[in-house]
């Protein structure tokens, strides 16, 4: 079983420390762009602003454990900060989640992504772990971190999706995700 770290713990991990350019970056698009732009938004457009922090955490369930962990990720790859989803995940899956961030800030971009629709088909729950199958459906779009426009029309996406969950001190938390592309991704 994964050991979810305390908070001093955390605060040791390097993975913890972020360089001043990427608090800076985060905090600029914390204020200048937010949730997945309206349908009829053109690529170019300029990203509006964030109005809202996600919805609260709700790892009480596996199934409200991966709902919250979808919105959190969503707000962290858009505002390039992984420490966003941290009370949804394992450190296992906060590195993935991470890797994805900087891949992102690498490339000069963010990512703005929201579920269209997720229905959850299966739960497998024992004691202290649980898989999580559902199908979602995705519209998304990528912007330019130097303009703050977007750099495409909104896309879509459809996936199957296993989600691997472990209960620590009482929490469910995402310790994997397995998705299979339903067509073509962009």
């Amino acid at each position: 079983m994964v050991v979810h770290p305390s908070a001093a713990q955390r605060s040791r991990d390097p993975r913890a420390r972020r360089c001043p350019v990427a608090l800076v970056l985060a905090g600029l698009l914390i204020t200048a762009c937010a949730g997945c732009a309206a349908p009829d938004a053109q690529a170019g457009d300029a990203v509006p602003e964030v109005t809202s922090a996600p919805i609260p955490v709700d790892v009480t369930s596996p199934e409200s454990a991966v709902r919250s962990y979808l919105e959190r990720i969503s707000f962290a790859y858009r505002v390039l900060d992984s420490s966003v989803a941290s009370s949804t995940v394992t450190i296992a899956e906060s590195v993935r989640v991470d890797a994805y961030v900087q891949l992102n800030a690498m490339e000069g971009r963010g990512l703005d992504q929201r579920v269209e629709e997720l229905a959850i088909t299966s739960v497998s729950r024992e004691e202290t772990s649980a898989i999580v199958t559902a199908r979602e459906e995705w519209a998304y779009r990528y912007f330019s971190l130097e303009t703050l426009k977007y750099l495409s029309e909104v896309l879509t996406a459809s996936y199957e999706t296993t989600y691997t969950l472990v209960l620590e001190d009482g929490a469910w938390l995402v310790d994997r995700v397995d998705a299979r592309p339903l067509g073509e991704i962009r």
